[in-house]
């Protein structure tokens, strides 16, 4: 039996990349499609721009399918990043030397302060929200989460070491 107290699925859902990558691929067939209906289409042509495409398309199909799952219980934080991560990392409770919840508003994440340091093992899809860990071993981890209330109200019930 799982006794969660936190559980959550974290996908990537930045609208705007998605957008970006959107107009590159609307673009790029346009300007294919108006070179077969001109008659311009050189072989040479046809392979940058079907590469171009296949390769946009396969990026926002990654993008798509990427996902972290976090949970947390009374002894261990549980995490994967899917599809990157073969099995779930696993950070028990008693290596925790103390822990911290960040949250940035959206923007930040485009004006630099979800930039992390060499130190941190990242594993978040949104920017600087999450839980930072500090093992007692010295390692660092940044989990990200988007509902920081719930995982506020779990880090406190749990009684974890937090940062003074």
């Amino acid at each position: 039996m799982n006794n969660y107290k936190f559980k959550e699925e974290v996908r990537f859902k930045d609208n705007l990349v998605f957008l970006f990558l959107g107009f590159g691929i609307l673009g790029l067939v346009f300007f294919l499609s108006k070179f077969i209906y001109l008659g311009e289409l050189t072989t040479e042509k046809f392979i940058v721009f079907s590469t171009s495409i296949i390769l946009l398309v396969s990026v926002t199909y990654w993008l798509k399918s990427i996902k972290l799952n976090v949970s947390i219980n009374d002894k261990r934080i549980k995490f994967k990043f899917s599809p990157i991560d073969v099995k779930s990392n696993r950070i028990y409770w008693k290596d925790v030397k103390h822990c911290k919840l960040m949250k940035t508003n959206y923007a930040s994440s485009w004006l630099g302060n979800n930039v992390h340091t060499t130190r941190e093992h990242w594993y978040s899809l949104n920017g600087k929200n999450g839980l930072l860990v500090e093992t007692k071993n010295g390692k660092n981890y940044f989990i990200g989460c988007r509902n920081i209330e719930d995982l506020s109200k779990t880090i406190n019930k749990l009684n974890a070491p937090t940062e003074a």
